[in-house]
């Protein structure tokens, strides 16, 4: 079900240092129909102490990752994929050839079509991809490969731009996507990278980030040595906001690259991203944290204070398995996604609950979980009944409804 890789992703380098174990955890992707369905796998963590990518030591098989896979960009995304819709237009303008890795369940190619693109979808999950066939768009359902494109009648050099959102940190054959990047890619288009940004990550200690289906943690320095040993070049970069801080690439197959982009690898090193120490750091860090939430939440317990989670995503899927926060302590889960609602958060057993189960309910604690979208979140609950608000990322707070009284 998993391998152990040995070498840098990025620079193929072997000097590999693990500096965090995570345990066996279930996959933050799966949600379970019953409760003795989990299966768990070991996570850990290493550095190349060559380029400094951060790279998931176990990779799960790809079939088993992501043929079933509980995700829709409709949810949380859809505001990020206008915006990125009109940058595109903006800068590339209209009727364009456009291919997108991870096309999910076609919310950007909806948009896309509306600036009259030729739009092509690439998509292995098979309940996910549905979704966008059922609305007519063209989608290949399997995993992104020159071999891919070919059976399916792509012709070489025929897509004017290719994105990948959120998805380049999930491939462990990433050579094999940049292979099937260089075959269909125009020999002046563009290849856009969305993905979390490594030093950001580590920075604000987002340790939920990390799961098995985001193999890698790129900085500009280990993202630039990877596309430039596979013959493709970055010439300009975005800092975006998504998933509390990404990167969007901009790539050729051309030689050019701006001053911004140089300027940006310079302070990668001047922020300590290319020191061992930075790691060492990090873990003492995550065991501190998890240790305190689980302090709070058990003293809540004890007070008699019922709590209730909301936003079942895969950062809150996989934090909750490394504090150990099962459903003693989470009565339930609320989620707006139709692909999670009526399962179980893995190994935990806590049920998950559309919104509509809980307006009837009386609680004490809402617990935000997906705390990258709390604006979003407290605007839907809003009319549930509740006395207090809890955040545990970046910083642990607990709060009277919407007012801020205290901080530990």
């Amino acid at each position: 079900m998993y391998n152990i890789k040995k070498k840098c992703t990025c620079c193929l380098s072997t000097e590999l240092e693990r500096f965090i174990d995570f345990g066996d955890v279930p996959l933050a992707g799966s949600y379970v129909n019953h409760i003795d369905e989990t299966k768990t796998f070991p996570l850990s963590l290493s550095v190349c102490l060559n380029c400094y990518h951060v790279q998931v030591n176990e990779y799960i098989d790809k079939e088993y990752l992501f043929k079933d896979y509980r995700y829709l960009s409709n949810i949380s995304m859809a505001n990020h994929f206008k915006c990125f819709a009109d940058v595109i237009s903006e800068r590339f303008g209209q009727n364009l050839n456009i291919l997108e890795i991870g096309s999910n369940d076609g919310t950007f190619i909806d948009l896309l079509i509306q600036g009259k693109n030729n739009v092509v979808g690439v998509e292995p999950a098979v309940n996910i991809s549905q979704h966008s066939i059922n609305k007519g768009h063209n989608v290949i359902n399997d995993f992104f490969a020159k071999d891919t494109l070919i059976s399916n009648g792509m012709s070489e050099n025929s897509i004017d731009v290719i994105t990948a959102s959120n998805c380049f940190a999930h491939i462990e054959d990433i050579d094999k996507i940049l292979d099937g990047v260089n075959y269909i890619l125009s020999e002046n288009g563009t290849f856009i990278i969305e993905v979390h940004y490594g030093p950001n990550l580590f920075e604000s200690k987002q340790y939920d980030f990390i799961y098995h289906e985001h193999m890698y943690y790129y900085s500009l320095s280990s993202l630039n040595a990877l596309l430039r040993r596979n013959k493709l070049n970055i010439y300009d970069i975005e800092f975006i906001d998504t998933h509390g801080g990404s990167i969007r690439a901009y790539v050729s197959k051309t030689e050019k690259q701006n001053i911004s982009f140089l300027k940006s690898l310079e302070k990668e090193s001047e922020f300590g991203f290319h020191s061992f120490e930075l790691y060492k750091e990090f873990k003492t860090y995550v065991n501190n944290h998890l240790s305190n939430v689980s302090k709070l939440l058990a003293n809540l317990k004890n007070e008699g204070k019922s709590i209730v989670g909301y936003g079942a995503s895969g950062r809150a899927n996989a934090f909750l398995n490394y504090a150990n926060i099962d459903d003693s302590i989470i009565d339930f889960m609320i989620d707006d996604s139709p692909e999670r609602a009526n399962r179980f958060i893995p190994k935990q057993n806590i049920p998950i609950k559309p919104i509509e189960f809980a307006i009837d309910k009386k609680f004490d604690v809402l617990f935000f979980t997906a705390w990258n979208f709390v604006d979003q979140i407290r605007e839907k609950a809003k009319n549930l009944d509740y006395t207090h608000e809890l955040t545990v990322f970046p910083v642990i707070n607990i709060n009277l409804k919407n007012e801020v009284v205290v901080a530990r």
